[in-house]
């Protein structure tokens, strides 16, 4: 992955942990999408998809919910 050319998604609900994962991805050189919300990552993804998406369990548990083959797993959540 060409580090200038590739674009990482963090999802995080914890500002602090966001802003720190924003800090350390671009440190290394990789542009970044950074979202406070599953639903929103989800919407810019369609649009214009990252190479990358670095989930906190939140957005894990939003993307089990959004594709319809999953979504009988996410009754356990």
């Amino acid at each position: 992955m060409d580090k200038k050319e590739s674009t990482i998604a963090v999802v995080d609900d914890t500002s602090a942990n966001l802003d720190l994962l924003t800090e350390m991805i671009q440190g290394h050189g990789y542009r970044v999408q950074a979202f406070p919300r599953g639903g929103m990552a989800l919407k810019a993804a369609a649009l214009n998809p990252p190479d990358l998406i670095r989930l906190d369990t939140e957005g894990v548990v939003a993307l089990v919910r959004y594709f319809a083959q999953t979504q009988e797993i996410s009754h356990g959540f």
